[in-house]
């Protein structure tokens, strides 16, 4: 859901000014376009385009665009769309809060497993919250994860679901759901 009643955009010149306001309160930040910035400045402005971007963004495509990141084991995308206090709620585990957290289980995941997601059908409440994923894991187990069946490169196809919430432009909340007696059987176990 865009929350255009917070934001004023206008033409000026070459470029575009962008005036972003919280609700009932004056402007926090006017932004404009990256072509008015000389070169040097660029980066200085980063994080307000790429804040700008997230605020623009609908949760579906929020979390389109973490899908996406995972696919291409882009990790620090992923991170970069993640609200600092994330909640994540790994299958078969405890919950966790926090991206450094977050971040040890992407290094974890990505040491012991190579996977990909397609089929991917997203879903969105109204209320511009919360976000349902059905899809399907291809993947390698590469390597022996703790007390699991020992690796040697199994391959499976394992049907998942995740649940997402994203407040402000991050997404707060990560639940995924899998089959584990279905991936041992896949894995030869």
């Amino acid at each position: 859901m865009r929350n255009t009643d917070s934001l004023q955009l206008k033409k000026r010149g070459k470029g575009l000014v962008l005036k972003l306001f919280l609700p009932g309160t004056v402007p926090v930040g006017i932004f404009r376009s990256e072509n008015l910035f000389p070169k040097s400045e660029k980066q200085r402005y980063l994080p307000f385009i790429i804040l700008i971007n997230l605020l623009l963004m609908s949760s579906l495509e929020i979390v389109s665009h973490y899908y996406d990141c995972f696919n291409r084991k882009d990790w620090n995308g992923m991170l970069a769309l993640l609200s600092p206090d994330v909640r994540h709620d790994a299958n078969q585990g405890d919950s966790y809060t926090g991206l450094d957290h977050f971040k040890d289980f992407l290094a974890h995941m990505d040491e012991c497993y190579d996977e990909n997601l397609t089929d991917m059908v997203l879903m969105a409440h109204p209320d511009g919250v919360h976000v349902a994923c059905e899809f399907v894991v291809n993947g390698i187990y590469k390597k022996t994860d703790s007390e699991l069946p020992p690796a040697n490169g199994q391959r499976y196809v394992l049907p998942a679901g995740a649940f997402l919430e994203v407040h402000q432009g991050r997404i707060t909340r990560v639940t995924t759901y899998y089959n584990l007696p279905l991936w041992l059987k896949l894995i030869g176990q």
